[in-house]
């Protein structure tokens, strides 16, 4: 017998996503709270991936996939970076500038495969990451 079909619990995801956008939207437009808007963007990406992790209803093995595929693509763009940005932030600007976009993708991957099986995200998850190593 097979199991039914969970879907993924999507509130919390797109809540975060929404806080990282309206943290750069604050970094952008009010250049005196600036500061205030990194700071909301930086707890809006930690907040993604608290909920990925912890409160998605993903299956463990895509949850923990999902987050080495990250890591993957990050680390497989590393060669081809700008040096300003590779020697920014004593070496880790190039990972702080990468999790905002990586994780706004997250939500979106999340939303837009949330009624497919678990080997439709997948698949879909892979070609993710492919498309994003190779722009």
């Amino acid at each position: 017998m097979q199991r039914p079909l969970r879907v993924l619990r999507l509130w919390p995801g797109i809540a975060a996503a929404a806080v990282v956008i309206a943290g750069l939207l604050v970094t952008i437009t009010l250049p005196v709270a600036a500061d205030y808007g990194l700071v909301g963007t930086g707890v809006g990406v930690f907040a993604v991936i608290l909920w990925w992790l912890f409160f998605s209803r993903a299956p463990w093995l895509e949850r923990a996939g999902a987050l080495v595929l990250m890591a993957v693509a990050v680390a497989a763009i590393r060669p081809f970076i700008h040096a300003s940005i590779a020697g920014g932030a004593q070496g880790g600007l190039q990972y702080i500038l990468s999790m905002l976009p990586i994780s706004l993708l997250l939500v979106a991957w999340a939303a837009g495969t949330r009624h497919l099986s678990t080997p439709a995200r997948r698949a879909a998850m892979e070609s993710l990451t492919g498309s994003m190593m190779a722009s």
